[in-house]
């Protein structure tokens, strides 16, 4: 099984490998996927009533190519309440993003309002909007457009970085996007190596990995952090 990290009776930490989907597509997709292989361990996993079945306890996605620390439900009393806790901005995610900087402009980026984020600690807020053939890549925006009126309100995402070495930067956030943090560190001028959809430099390996997650423990109310 996929290593796990965490278990307690109401919740399972495991750290997803890169290449691997963390939910399959649909309830008849039956490629590889984290839950599924969680679930030939923990069945129960699958018990879970959620906006879509075939998702079960799985509180929270990673990109296929991501790694790392995936949090995922044992019972229904856990998933309402973390639920709850993600909901109200409360679960904190940390990755770790290996990146190199690039002076290429990427299409339809806006200029970047900040500044260096291997420099300083940086707060980069934006909402997204859909980009590029069957929507496959996002944008980032910084006002709610006109034309975005029918879609009802957006949503205002946050993406805190941190240098943390030579080409690494420390992500934390608490409601997050798809692609959130890959377009946020593309459109400072700093892709994630590997990522060859937001101009990353060519690596073999994704650099991008959830190292850290942070919620509430529904058994005693007190605060956990799960590391790798």
């Amino acid at each position: 099984m996929t290593n796990l990290v965490y278990k307690d009776e109401a919740v399972l930490v495991v750290n997803k490998i890169s290449g691997l989907a963390t939910v399959p597509l649909s309830a008849t997709d039956d490629k590889p996927n984290l839950l599924s292989a969680v679930a030939t361990e923990y069945p129960e996993v699958l018990d879970i009533a959620s906006s879509h079945s075939w998702e079960g306890g799985v509180l929270h996605r990673l990109d296929t190519l991501t790694s790392g620390l995936v949090l995922i439900a044992r019972n229904q009393y856990a998933y309402d309440r973390l639920m709850v806790e993600q909901y109200n901005n409360r679960i904190i995610k940390t990755y770790t993003a290996k990146v190199h900087p690039t002076t290429e402009q990427r299409e339809a980026f806006l200029d970047f309002p900040y500044g260096d984020i291997t420099q300083y600690p940086t707060v980069i807020n934006s909402y997204f909007r859909p980009y590029g053939p069957k929507g496959a890549q996002v944008r980032p925006v910084l006002v709610n457009p006109e034309h975005y009126k029918n879609m009802g309100k957006l949503v205002l995402y946050t993406t805190e970085t941190v240098p943390d070495g030579e080409n690494i930067i420390s992500c934390s956030l608490s409601k997050g996007f798809r692609h959130q943090i890959r377009c946020h560190l593309a459109w400072a001028g700093f892709p994630i190596d590997g990522d060859e959809l937001y101009g990353g430099t060519q690596s073999e390996n994704f650099g991008l990995c959830a190292t850290s997650i942070t919620f509430k423990s529904s058994i005693n109310q007190k605060m956990l952090t799960i590391t790798l």
